[in-house]
């Protein structure tokens, strides 16, 4: 008798492990709403910092105040031009399913980019939220 090489595998051990797979994504799949609703709340807050960011580093490049103005879905950014605020560009939106459960006053960078007073700002998704934290001197965090 000859010995054969055997290469791969066998039929009953690809069954066994798409078994196990598919046990494993059973067990796994009531998580996976709550782990999306936390991705769309984590990107919505990141999304509304980094357009913080944005716009006070518009203020100080155009030497002009800056503000963003919001809706409970969505902001605006606006620049204070010939004795008023007028839009730059288009509504920004938030992320399916995310929005800003008190809809705050519009937020107001100087021409220096410093505020006059800290602001909050929460966005929320179900029932869970963040908060985008806007200190004195224009530096924003995320929590």
């Amino acid at each position: 008798m000859t010995a054969r090489n055997r290469t791969g595998f066998s039929l009953v051990e690809l069954l066994v492990a798409m078994a196990l797979s598919l046990v494993l994504t059973g067990l796994a799949a009531p998580y996976f709403p709550a782990l999306y609703q936390q991705y769309q709340l984590s990107r919505a807050a990141s999304q509304v910092g980094g357009d913080m960011m944005r716009l006070r580093a518009l203020a100080v490049g155009q030497s002009s105040s800056c503000r963003m103005v919001f809706d409970e879905g969505s902001y605006q950014v606006q620049v204070y031009q010939g004795g008023g605020f007028v839009n730059d560009g288009a509504p920004i939106a938030l992320p399916r399913g995310a929005h800003f459960p008190n809809v705050p006053e519009p937020l107001t960078f100087s021409a220096i980019g410093v505020m006059p007073n800290p602001a909050t700002l929460t966005v929320a998704a179900g029932s869970i939220s963040r908060s985008v934290l806007v200190n004195e001197l224009g530096k924003v965090t995320v929590q």
